[in-house]
């Protein structure tokens, strides 16, 4: 079941080319949500990222091989990862 997160706004899913965020950081500074989704051949792990101007959110790098899984691991992100209040971005 998806949350109620992933099912009103879009999560930033962004595949890894050449090392580059551009992309994904400009995502993130128009969306209203902390949480981004990247696919690339390494290890799973989430990280708290900060936007060049300072817009704080998080990334979740999940393997190639688990992009299967995407829906339950949005799940277990939303819920492990909660929304800091504003005072704390």
């Amino acid at each position: 079941m998806a949350t109620e997160v992933a099912k009103n706004s879009l999560f930033a899913l962004y595949l890894l080319q050449k090392g580059k965020l551009r992309s994904l950081l400009q995502f993130i500074e128009q969306s209203e949500h902390p949480y981004s989704i990247r696919l690339l051949a390494n290890y799973f792990h989430v990280e708290e990222v900060k936007t060049l101007s300072g817009k704080q959110f998080y990334l979740m790098n999940l393997p190639y091989f688990l992009g299967s899984k995407l829906p339950g691991y949005i799940d277990w992100f939303v819920a492990h990862y909660p929304i800091k209040d504003a005072k704390s971005n």
